[in-house]
């Protein structure tokens, strides 16, 4: 039992890797389904028949559908091929289903990237906010520091030396140095 569930595993994984192959090959044709996917379309359809040829082509149209919405798709291949693995370990061979699916799924997608997007945007603006009151502080503490110009100036260097561009932190380098000062008084 153990050794067919690494068999369909690793089958599983073989298929993936196919399916991710072929994802970004530009516009798709049923001549550019790799043999592993046509194998398994082939053998999910029983029986014989016109029914299982309509069947078979009918996964093979959708399969191609699913490719050129991937290729189509404006996602980065790393965050496409986790949601083409996705939908097919939900729905298996039914690439009519994973088709269908495939566009809620990019529109999920989408919608978490935009999320992101405005936290990262936010929290940007804050930190920037937070810098900027630190830079007028900085120039606050260049008047009130109780130490000679000079070593202020050195101390000043340093700090921006130190953390270019980040206020914060220079004032907090700043605010140490200045407290070390009065303590060595």
């Amino acid at each position: 039992n153990s050794k067919e569930e690494n068999m369909k595993k690793l089958g599983i994984l073989a298929l993936m890797f196919s399916l991710s192959l072929c994802i970004f090959a530009g516009p798709f044709t049923v001549k550019d389904i790799p043999r592993d996917v046509e194998r398994e379309i082939f053998d999910s359809f029983s029986g014989s028949g016109e029914d299982r040829r309509r069947n078979i082509e009918d996964a093979k149209e959708a399969y191609i559908r699913l490719q050129n919405k991937a290729y189509d798709s404006d996602i980065p291949k790393e965050d496409l091929e986790v949601i083409i693995v996705r939908l097919h370990q939900m729905y298996g061979t039914n690439f009519q289903k994973q088709s269908g699916e495939f566009d809620r799924e990019v529109a999920q997608y989408k919608d978490m990237v935009r999320r992101v997007e405005e936290k990262v945007k936010a929290e940007t603006q804050k930190v920037e906010l937070e810098n900027q009151k630190a830079k007028k502080e900085i120039e606050v503490l260049s008047h009130n520091h109780g130490m000679t110009q000079a070593l202020y100036q050195e101390i000043l260097a340093k700090a921006e030396e130190k953390y270019p561009n980040n206020f914060v932190a220079q004032r907090y380098f700043i605010e140490g140095a200045i407290e070390f000062s009065k303590i060595k008084k």
